[in-house]
């Protein structure tokens, strides 16, 4: 993926996990992988409707390891910048980095027995 197609994902990816002061839609973040390592990659908004202030999500999966690296009060832009080019990087040391797809939640398995 390059930095042009990283840019739409991370402006409209939203936070879950942090639901106390940021709401959203948790598929739309990027997910790289190596191995079995991954990293969850996202820009979080305190409202979906502007796109500052914002903090850029890094989430170490195997760690379960929270953190965010960056953020902005009132520039536009920085955090979905931010959160590319930390996508960028890791694909640039051999990463595979694309949409991340939440895990099916058990409930829906049961609705549709023929989901594994």
């Amino acid at each position: 993926m390059t930095l042009k197609l990283m840019l739409p994902t991370c402006v409209v990816s939203f936070v879950a996990i942090n639901c106390l002061f940021f709401a959203g839609d948790v598929s739309a973040d990027t997910v790289c992988r190596v191995g079995e390592i991954e990293r969850i990659i996202g820009v979080d908004y305190q409202t979906p409707t502007a796109v500052v202030p914002c903090k850029v999500r890094y989430f170490k999966v195997n760690d379960n390891d929270l953190s965010f690296p960056w953020s902005a009060q009132q520039e536009p832009g920085y955090c979905e910048a931010r959160a590319a080019a930390l996508v960028e990087k890791f694909a640039s040391l051999g990463w595979t980095c694309g949409p991340f797809t939440p895990p099916a939640k058990p409930e829906d398995r049961a609705i549709d027995p023929t989901r594994q």
